[in-house]
């Protein structure tokens, strides 16, 4: 008995157990009936529901989602937090209020960060060298209370553009 014998139903579970790069990149390259049996939208749907039944999913008319990289990007999120030995830049960043949200953009290189005062902090971190010290670099500041007309940031891979 050979494993193409084996009911689809099966096959599906056994491919479970295995990493969804993997499943991708060489299980449907092994024959045609693997192939057929993994590369299905509806394959995937139903995976990312077994392995991750409670990670919510926009599931609208409007939005079809990608069911394959779904499936990788939680397995890779997953397995940054299942890395203990895995070491992270921690770095610290301070304004006049409790900051509420920061966001990196440009691949780690621009870093914005609103606080409560409705104020947003843009810093260019492409050439930090002391990440400790993340609070000194300049910062461009937008103040919500200060301008009068809606405002709008544009992020280019090296150029931030800010206009009022």
């Amino acid at each position: 008995m050979s494993l193409t014998d084996l009911p689809p139903e099966v096959l599906l579970t056994i491919f479970l157990y295995l990493r969804t790069k993997f499943v991708l990149n060489t299980v449907t390259r092994v024959c045609k009936l693997f192939y057929h049996i993994i590369t299905p939208e509806a394959t995937w749907k139903t995976r990312f529901n077994k392995i991750w039944p409670r990670r919510v999913t926009n599931d609208s008319d409007c939005i079809i989602p990608r069911w394959k990289e779904l499936c990788h990007q939680n397995e890779e999120f997953d397995q940054h937090w299942l890395e203990p030995e895995k070491e992270f830049d921690l770095f610290t960043i301070s304004q006049e209020f409790p900051i509420d949200s920061v966001l990196l953009l440009n691949y780690g290189m621009t870093l914005i960060s609103g606080s409560r005062d409705r104020s947003i902090c843009i810093k260019d971190i492409q050439n930090i060298e002391d990440v400790d010290n993340l609070s000194a670099l300049p910062c461009t500041f937008i103040n919500a209370h200060q301008v009068s007309t809606p405002y709008s940031i544009q992020v280019k891979p090296t150029v931030m553009h800010i206009s009022y």
